[in-house]
């Protein structure tokens, strides 16, 4: 469990600036989960299950999303070249708004931050060895 600790401390220390919010945010949980239940809740769950203090409301994900979007770009553009998808309509389905390519709109800047905090939390779980 210290080397779990360690991990995140080092990843607010010398990670991107969304990885050390994500770190720091997830040792502000700690008294309530541990770190893999957090991590497994988010994962599970997703940010939409209310549980991503900081991320409920669509100012509070607006805000995210402008705070972070440069990471966020090289975030989906990573995911979709890896996963080979032509663009976000097909990783994310109906939920992107077409009409919306540029995220202009809170909604798809919603999906956005959910997407990356996720993800992030994933690869955090991945790092850690936690098998969720």
């Amino acid at each position: 469990m210290r080397k779990n600790r360690k991990y995140l401390i080092k990843l607010i220390q010398t990670g991107s600036k969304l990885q050390k919010y994500v770190a720091q945010s997830i040792l502000k949980r700690i008294g309530c989960y541990s770190i893999k239940s957090y991590l497994s809740d988010v994962i599970n769950h997703g940010c939409v299950s209310g549980m991503v203090c900081g991320l409920i409301s669509y100012t509070e994900t607006n805000d995210f999303f402008l705070k972070y979007q440069e990471e966020i770009n090289e975030f989906l553009f990573e995911s979709l070249d890896s996963h080979g998808f032509a663009g976000l309509a097909e990783l994310f389905g109906d939920r992107w708004k077409t009409e919306d390519p540029l995220a202009l709109s809170v909604y798809n800047r919603n999906l956005l931050a959910w997407f990356v905090y996720e993800q992030t939390c994933y690869q955090i779980a991945n790092e850690l060895g936690f098998e969720i």
